[in-house]
């Protein structure tokens, strides 16, 4: 490789992230009124939480009401300025040097894609444009524009440099992974690792390190009911740190005549409905290519599929290629495609021999990305949500918060409001539809979220407050055994299932093992009913004493020898209420 890729900063081992809408995360002067002052106020909070990252999903100027009726991040007008609402220059530097100084970095959220109509770098230079998405005009970022482009990698990095900017979140898709591999070098080179993590598209090695939505327990709709991490922690993160390789593809070609031609049967005889064969698929040795761009100086590793397509009409030219991933072990709410008409970044290639293709596409799970889980963000509850509903995903779940999100062993995100079941109380302007109208005040996005404070005060809320504090605490407390797992690398600190015995089904006892530790976490979601539960810990502890300490939930500090503590009887209160639906256990060696 001619150039050193920029690795993952280290730092992202140990972070839990916290989305803030800055205008609704507090309230100084009534709705939409936050800044960045307000928001440095509530930084003791944050340490006291024991969140130690804030995505923050407000600072630029932006239009006041081109989604839903209010201001967002997304309607940006100029990247490169902050939005005058918020605060100053200094403000803003204050508010980071703050946060710093407690603990916390801070991610910028980037729109990628394009600027708001009118917006004065559009009318500067037009030519850096082509197209629209979003009600916006989108960048050309493929026309060869190194004017654009120097303008883009000065922006951020003036953002890591000026103000101590901590790394980026990247909307929709990443685009451009040579210039987001220039913004971390030129980072790196003054003295500043930062972090990048894209929203959908690929984590491609040394330009971006984890994808956000990469595992989405809360989507548009609420809570994924059917998600496996309800059910078998252990199984899934294990299973899908393997996804690197096994995946499951559907192909479809479509020739130039607009029929189509799928690898999926409708019956034994592997032929389709209409009585063609159907295409077949053979997964080939996967391609690691280095990237060199000699351009800009930096490199990046990119990890492709290769797929032997045949049976393909040899008489009939190729419109188009898609690659669906189908991968059927587990569910995943944002199913992938690849095609030939992508941006270049994530494009299908092909070549052909007759009734041969071999296509190759870059892996969404590059090796060595973050695993992360979406607990919440503000892509929840938007179109389509149920109105009156309320699109937090937790909801006072202790076992959603602890079991399914916050201590597995990944990069858990969070929207603000969820760590004290916040009551979904909407901006006033908010409208249900996506470019605003009718409706005022029905919008159910969680972008959109008027944070009540004085919740912190009433019973329910407080307890539940009181709870997330006691998880986020055992991450903190055990941050060298839960680590979040990287694609394609082996874990450090293994998760591992714990077998139990009780007369309720219950999601799957998972625990992380060390040298003369272990940590189970163990869960309830029944919110009537207490369960009583043993665990066989014969195999997991092995011989000698050891000292228990309950972190959550009903259990004595004691000592005991193995055979004995396979045969105590643990309790979990139900779940939403205070200690309940949740037990974690730490088990430490303190003899022979």
């Amino acid at each position: 490789m001619k150039y050193t890729k920029t690795p993952a900063p280290a730092f992202m081992d140990d972070l839990i992230i916290y989305e803030i809408a800055t205008k609704g995360f507090t309230s100084p002067n009534g709705p939409q009124s936050g800044t960045f002052s307000s928001l440095k106020e509530k930084i003791p909070y944050l340490e006291e939480l024991g969140v130690n990252g804030i995505w923050l999903s407000g600072h630029q100027l932006c239009d006041c009401k081109h989604f839903y009726n209010v201001w967002t991040q997304y309607a940006v007008i100029r990247p490169d300025e902050f939005d005058p609402s918020l605060g100053t220059d200094a403000e803003f530097k204050d508010l980071i040097d703050v946060a710093h100084s407690h603990g916390i970095r801070v991610f910028l959220d980037v729109i990628t894609h394009g600027l708001m109509d009118g917006s004065p770098i559009i009318k500067e230079h037009p030519e850096w444009f082509s197209g629209g998405s979003w009600g916006m005009v989108d960048f050309d970022w493929y026309g060869g524009h190194d004017d654009l482009d120097q303008w883009w990698v000065d922006t951020w990095v003036d953002y890591v440099l000026k103000f101590g900017i901590d790394g980026y979140r990247l909307d929709v898709t990443t685009y451009r992974n040579d210039l987001w591999a220039l913004v971390r070098k030129k980072a790196k080179e003054a003295g500043r690792e930062i972090m990048i993590i894209t929203e959908h598209s690929v984590s491609t090695d040394g330009s971006v390190d984890a994808i956000q939505s990469n595992c989405p327990l809360g989507t548009n709709f609420g809570l994924v009911q059917t998600h496996p991490l309800l059910t078998d922690v252990a199984g899934y993160c294990n299973d899908r740190s393997k996804w690197l390789y096994d995946n499951v593809f559907l192909v479809e070609i479509e020739y130039s005549d607009g029929t189509v031609h799928t690898s999926r049967a409708t019956g034994a005889t592997g032929h389709n409905e209409n009585g063609v064969r159907c295409l077949n698929v053979v997964r080939l040795e996967d391609q690691i290519e280095h990237m060199d761009c000699d351009k800009y100086g930096v490199g990046y590793v990119e990890h492709r599929t290769v797929l032997r397509i045949e049976n393909v009409d040899a008489e009939r030219e190729i419109n188009e290629i898609r690659v669906f991933d189908l991968d059927s072990r587990w569910y995943e709410p944002y199913g992938h495609e690849w095609n030939t008409s992508l941006p270049d970044d994530n494009r299908l290639i092909y070549s052909r021999d007759k009734s041969t293709v071999i296509a190759r596409f870059p892996q969404i799970n590059q090796r060595g990305q973050y695993m992360t889980t979406q607990l919440s963000c503000h892509d929840c509850g938007w179109d389509g949500f149920t109105l009156g509903e309320n699109p937090y995903i937790a909801q006072g779940s202790r076992y959603v918060m602890g079991y399914a999100s916050m201590l597995t062993p990944t990069l858990p995100i969070m929207m603000s409001g969820e760590e004290f079941d916040a009551s979904y109380r909407p901006l006033p302007e908010h409208s249900p539809k996506l470019f605003g109208g009718e409706g005022f005040g029905e919008g159910r996005w969680l972008y959109a979220s008027w944070l009540d404070w004085d919740e912190l005060g009433k019973a329910g809320h407080a307890e539940m407050l009181a709870d997330t504090k006691k998880i986020l605490a055992i991450r903190r407390e055990y941050a060298h055994l839960i680590k979040p797992m990287r694609f394609g690398l082996e874990s450090e600190t293994p998760v591992i299932r714990v077998p139990y015995r009780s007369e309720k089904a219950l999601p799957l006892p998972y625990a992380y093992v060390g040298k003369d530790e272990v940590v189970i976490i163990a869960a309830n979601p029944n919110t009537e009913e207490s369960v009583e539960l043993t665990f066989d810990l014969t195999g997991l502890l092995g011989k000698g004493q050891y000292q228990v300490e309950s972190m959550f939930g009903d259990a004595d500090e004691k000592r005991a020898t193995v055979t004995t503590f396979s045969e105590m009887e643990w309790i979990i209160a139900p779940d939403k209420t205070s200690n309940g639906g949740l037990l974690v256990l730490a088990f430490k060696r303190t003899g022979n």
